[in-house]
């Protein structure tokens, strides 16, 4: 019998999938870096309005929930534009704290974005930090069909059942 992926991973929805998605820019749920130790936020896009299409996607390490404190963060990212050949990702490269522009480089629809951090960067980021989320903003008002959640990796505790990550 295989292991339920559920067994070492939670998944928290951060943007639902939407027309505009990021229409005058968002915030995503913030998750707790409490119980897991690896947060990946995977957007997935559809429809483009055109290859002016331009997003700029910022981690940000909060101290609450809420997002209190919240701080922009390094971070690694890769992206899979839709070509051809949908499983061809681009290589895993740092993005500075000013974020990265994500549909900028790639604007193709149908694309998968990546972002990625540890929850030991979120506390080197500020200070007591335990919560991750990102901020989506339009630099370009375009509209773009998307939709994005969390995976958190790297339990700290194992069970057959995620620990939550939204307090």
């Amino acid at each position: 019998m295989s292991k339920d992926f559920l067994f070492d991973h939670h998944i928290v929805p951060a943007v639902i999938p939407l027309a505009d998605a990021f229409a005058g820019g968002v915030n995503t749920e913030a998750v707790s870096l409490a119980n897991y130790r690896r947060a990946t936020l995977v957007v997935l896009t559809g429809a483009i309005e055109d290859a002016g299409i331009s997003n700029l996607v910022k981690l940000q390490a909060c101290t609450a929930a809420d997002g209190t404190g919240a701080t922009d963060m390094a971070f690694v990212q890769r992206t899979l534009p839709y070509t051809t050949s949908v499983d061809t990702w681009g290589a895993l490269t740092a993005a500075a704290s000013t974020g990265f522009n994500f549909a900028a480089g790639t604007p193709a629809a149908n694309a998968v974005w990546l972002a990625e951090v540890t929850a030991s960067e979120v506390a080197t980021a500020k200070a007591d930090a335990l919560f991750v989320r990102a901020n989506i903003a339009e630099t370009a008002n375009k509209t773009v069909t998307a939709a994005a959640f969390w995976i958190l990796s790297e339990p700290r505790y194992l069970g057959a059942v995620p620990v939550g990550a939204i307090a």
